[in-house]
C-alpha cells in the first residue's frame, strides 16, 4: 500500500481503490495491526459511501465487490473488541440497520450486550441467531443462563420454518435449562434418559452434562466414573465439562488423575491454548500438589481471563486465596462467583465459609439463609446453616438450633458425612454415646473410610467397650496406611516428573501474574509455567 500511495493509486478508478483498501487492511488484521487496519477499514468505508452516491453506472459497486458495508462494519468490529475498546466495538455493531443484521451480526451484539450487562438487549439479540439458526446450540446454554424459560426456546427452535424435526431436542433443552438451575436432580434424570437412547448412548457431551449434574447435586462420587468414562471415550477433546471434573477430582482428592491429565494437557497450553478448562486442570494439580500458589494462581488467573470469570476459574481463584489467608480478596471473588452462578451451591457455601474465616458471623448466616431461600431444606443446605450457627457456640440456642438441622438432614441422607461428623460431635459432648454411634454406624452403610471408624473407636473407648473400640481403630489405621500410601506414592511421582523434566519443562514462570483489568498478559504464556518461582 505504501508503494502505491500517494500518486500510483490515482491511476485506479474508485472501485479499484476502494478493493485495494480492503486487501491492505485484511493485510493488516491477519498481522495482528489492529489499530492500522481500523483506520484503512474507515478509509474504505468512506470510499465506498461515496462511490454508493455517484449515480453513474460506471462507477457502481455490488456486494460481491470486497463485501458488503457489514461486512467492513463488522472487520472494525472485530478490530476494536482485539484491542479490546468493547465500548466503539458495540457502536459499530448498533450503527447496522436492524434488517441488515446476519445472524453472525446478532450474535457479536449479543456478546457486546452481555459483556455490559444489558440483558434484556443481549437476550433479543440471541433469540434472533436462534430463529435463524435454530440448533445453535451455544446459544442456546446462552439463553438458558440468561434465565428464558426452557419453553420459551423449544417454541422457538420447533417453530423455525424448514427447520429439521429433532425428537430429542426438546429433552435436551430442558435437561440443560435445569442444570443451570438449583433443581439439578431433575437435570439428571433427563440426561440418563437422553444416554438411553441410541444415538446418545456412548456420547462424551451427554455423559459431561450428567457428570455436571451429579457434582452440582453434590454426589461428588458418583460423578467421577461418569467423567471418567466421558474423557476417555473423548476422542477429539472438547474441553465442555473437563473444569467441573478437574474440581471434583480436588475434592476427592484424586491427585494421581489430575496429574496425568496436567502431562496430557501442558503441550497444549505450552501452544497458547485459549479454551480455560485446560489452565484449570493445571491449576487444581498445583493446588493441591504441596498447595504452590504461584503457580496455582497463575494458571486461575489465566482462566478467569480467557473465560471472562467462569464460575469453575472464580472458585479455583477463590480458594487459592484463602490458602494465602488473604480473605478480604476470596470473599470478593465467590461473591461474584454466586452473583453470576446463583445455580451453584459450592459458591454459596465458599461465600458463607470465607465470611465465618474472616470473622463475618452476620454475613455468613445472610449468606446461609439466601442458600435455604434457593435450594430450599436439603442436606448440605441444612448442613451449612448448622457450621454457621456452630461458629457461635457461646450462644446456647445455637448448638440448639444446629443440632436440629443436622438431624433433619441425617434424616434425609443418613450418608451425608459433613452432617454425620458434625452430629456425631454434638452428641459426644452432650455425653450421648449412643446416639452418636447409632449415626455414625448408619452412615458406614454408605462409605467406609477412617474417619468414621476412628469416631466409632472413640466412641467405643467411652463406652469401655475395648473389643469393638480396637475393632474400629485398627479398620481406621489400616485405611488411613493406604491413603497415605497413595499420598507418598504421588509424591513420588512428583519428583520423579522433576527430575525427568516431564511436568517442571518449558515455560518459567518468574512471578505472579498481575491482576489488572487486562486479567493476564498473553505475551506470559512464554514463560515456564511449571517452573518454582523461589529464588
Amino acid at each position: 500500500m505504501n508503494v502505491l500511495l500517494p500518486n500510483a493509486i490515482k491511476e485506479f478508478t474508485p472501485q479499484q481503490e476502494y478493493q485495494i483498501h480492503v486487501f491492505y487492511a485484511d493485510s493488516l488484521f491477519q498481522n495482528q495491526r489492529y489499530s492500522q487496519a481500523e483506520n484503512i477499514y474507515k478509509k474504505a468505508l468512506d470510499l465506498r459511501k461515496a462511490i454508493s452516491r455517484n449515480k453513474k453506472k460506471t462507477q457502481s459497486l455490488t456486494s460481491t465487490e470486497c463485501g458488503t458495508e457489514t461486512d467492513l462494519k463488522y472487520q472494525l468490529y472485530l478490530c476494536a473488541k482485539k484491542r479490546q475498546d468493547y465500548r466503539n466495538a458495540l457502536h459499530i455493531l448498533e450503527s447496522i440497520p436492524q434488517r441488515q443484521r446476519s445472524a453472525k451480526i446478532n450474535l457479536a451484539l449479543g456478546e457486546m450486550y452481555h459483556r455490559e450487562k444489558s440483558d434484556s438487549n443481549a437476550t433479543a439479540c440471541y433469540k434472533e441467531v436462534l430463529k435463524e439458526n435454530p440448533l445453535a446450540f451455544q446459544v442456546i446454554i446462552i439463553l438458558i443462563k440468561l434465565n428464558v424459560k426452557a419453553k420459551e426456546i423449544i417454541n422457538i427452535v420447533m417453530n423455525v420454518p424448514n427447520a429439521p424435526k429433532i425428537d430429542w431436542l426438546p429433552t435436551w433443552i430442558t435437561a440443560k435449562s435445569m442444570l443451570y438451575s438449583p433443581d439439578t436432580s431433575q437435570a439428571v434424570n433427563l440426561f440418563k434418559q437422553l444416554l438411553s437412547k441410541p444415538c446418545f448412548s456412548e456420547s462424551p457431551e451427554i455423559m459431561s452434562s450428567l457428570g455436571q449434574a451429579l457434582y452440582y447435586n453434590g454426589d461428588y462420587k458418583k460423578a467421577l466414573p461418569v467423567f471418567k468414562k466421558a474423557f476417555s471415550a473423548n476422542n477429539n477433546m472438547t474441553y465442555s465439562g473437563m473444569d467441573v471434573y478437574a474440581a471434583c477430582l480436588a475434592k476427592e482428592n484424586q491427585v494421581k488423575e489430575l496429574e496425568k491429565w496436567a502431562n496430557k494437557l501442558l503441550p497444549i497450553c505450552e501452544a497458547g491454548e485459549l479454551s480455560p478448562e485446560p489452565w484449570i486442570i493445571l491449576g487444581y494439580y498445583c493446588f493441591q500438589t504441596n498447595k504452590k500458589e504461584a503457580k496455582a494462581i497463575y494458571f486461575a488467573q489465566k482462566a478467569c481471563f480467557l473465560s471472562e470469570n467462569s464460575t469453575e476459574a472464580l472458585l479455583l481463584k477463590g480458594m487459592i486465596r484463602m490458602e494465602a489467608r488473604n480473605h478480604i480478596e476470596a470473599i470478593g471473588i465467590f461473591t461474584e462467583a454466586s452473583q453470576s452462578a446463583p445455580y451453584r451451591f459450592e459458591a454459596i457455601k465458599s461465600l458463607a465459609e470465607a465470611h465465618m474465616t474472616d470473622n463475618r458471623k452476620a454475613q455468613a448466616i445472610a449468606t446461609a439463609n439466601s442458600a435455604f431461600r434457593i435450594f430450599g431444606p436439603t442436606p448440605r443446605t441444612l448442613t451449612l446453616f448448622s457450621s454457621v450457627l456452630l461458629a457461635e457456640p457461646e450462644k446456647p440456642s445455637n448448638k440448639k438450633n444446629a443440632k436440629t438441622s443436622l438431624e433433619k438432614a441425617v434424616r434425609l441422607d443418613s450418608g451425608h458425612l459433613p452432617a454425620v461428623y458434625l452430629l456425631a460431635n454434638l452428641y459426644i459432648e452432650e455425653k450421648n454415646i449412643d446416639k452418636a454411634i447409632e449415626v455414625l454406624t448408619k452412615a458406614l452403610e454408605s462409605e467406609s473410610n477412617n474417619k468414621l471408624h476412628r469416631m466409632l473407636g472413640d466412641c467405643y473407648t467411652e463406652k469401655n467397650d475395648h473389643d469393638k473400640a480396637l475393632h474400629h481403630h485398627n479398620i481406621a489405621q489400616k485405611l488411613d496406611v493406604n491413603y497415605r500410601s497413595s499420598s507418598e506414592a504421588s509424591q513420588r511421582l512428583e519428583q520423579q516428573s522433576s527430575r525427568t523434566g516431564n511436568i517442571e519443562s518449558s515455560l518459567e514462570l518468574d512471578e505472579e501474574p498481575q491482576e489488572t483489568d487486562n486479567e493476564v498478559d498473553e505475551d506470559e504464556t512464554d514463560n515456564n509455567i511449571w517452573s518454582d518461582t523461589e529464588s
